[in-house]
């Protein structure tokens, strides 16, 4: 488990509401927003802030999501399968349509927490914690949430929260924090579960990859369990269906945690049509991994609820990580 960046207080911005967010995540995934689309609205956040007034000393770096509500822009076209509800162009002159790529979109009701380090100065006045909280609520209403508008006025009121050194007190500072949060559910990292499913394939199949561990979990396999109701003597065989969703009693989810390296980094300028001319580039591809939804009452601290970025160099992998440890009690209905 990589080390979480220090932070001496927590930003709860509650109940934001966010219109036409990209439901597409990622390649191979759709549903709620990619976790990079978040920490890239801290970093955002963060440079906005120092852009209005040179002499802001917050760092942002963590941040913790609780949905509240999910509402993605669908059709049914039948039972099974659903389609995006797409915008209509204007035909062309010669009355055809024009090509459009396909964007998916949601309605979000949620929160956001994010871990800060913070100058003492600010944060012994109650008084310049409330400024602080609503002066960067009120920036974020001005910002886009992957790539969905805010609805201003939405959240209620933000605050800054001291995070204190004590274990117990911060235990109990958050027990308070996370009611608040409640109804809602935490995304976290469940990438032990990943593995656990690849270990348990590779002793039906020796050759089982990463991906066809991450394929299984995706989805909802349904089997059939033979059992012999032994009635009257007789040796009746009775199949029933058992769902894999049920077996694991968890809201577990395929989500994109990042990006892994395709080519090394190129010198800044050496790449046309990059978004600017001083940064170097580097093309990657998205990595995946799993997570799972709970509710914040199940989390003992705000640890486990925080994302924070991560560079491996040696593999060339930029991803999310999340600081959730798991017990073996934690079956989450």
């Amino acid at each position: 488990m990589l080390d979480i960046p220090d932070f001496n207080a927590l930003l709860v911005i509650p109940r934001i509401r966010i219109q036409n967010a990209n439901a597409i995540s990622a390649p191979l995934t759709w549903g709620f927003p990619s976790l990079t689309a978040f920490l890239g609205l801290m970093g955002a956040l963060e440079r906005k802030m120092i852009h209005a007034d040179s002499e802001f000393r917050i760092a942002f770096n963590s941040i913790g999501i609780v949905c509240h509500r999910f509402d993605p822009q669908v059709g049914s076209t039948n039972f099974f399968t659903r389609k995006f509800s797409l915008t209509r162009n204007p035909v062309k002159s010669n009355g055809e349509t024009d090509s459009i790529i396909e964007e998916g979109r949601a309605r979000l009701e949620m929160s956001l927490i994010l871990g800060v380090d913070a100058p003492s100065e600010i944060l012994v006045s109650e008084e310049e914690r409330k400024k602080m909280a609503l002066r960067i609520s009120r920036t974020i209403e001005e910002m886009r949430i992957a790539g969905g508008t805010v609805i201003p006025g939405s959240s209620r009121t933000p605050r800054l929260e001291v995070v204190d050194e004590d274990i117990e007190k911060r235990r109990l500072a958050f027990r308070k924090l996370r009611r608040s949060l409640l109804p809602g559910f935490s995304l976290v990292s469940r990438e032990d579960l990943l593995q656990e499913r690849l270990d348990e394939l590779k002793e039906e199949k020796a050759d089982s990859t990463p991906l066809d561990a991450w394929l299984d979990l995706s989805r909802n396999n349904v089997r059939a369990v033979i059992q012999d109701d032994g009635q009257d003597g007789e040796s009746d065989k009775i199949a029933t269906w058992v769902s894999s969703r049920k077996e694991r009693r968890r809201w577990i989810v395929p989500i994109p945690i990042g990006y892994g390296s395709l080519t090394g980094i190129h010198p800044a300028g050496s790449v046309a049509n990059t978004r600017d001319s001083t940064t170097p580039v580097r093309f990657v591809e998205s990595a995946y991994s799993i997570g799972e939804w709970i509710g914040p009452h199940h989390l003992s601290d705000a640890r486990e609820l925080l994302w924070w970025g991560h560079y491996d160099e040696e593999h060339g992998l930029y991803r999310c990580v999340n600081g959730y440890k798991p017990t073996r009690e934690d079956d989450h209905v």
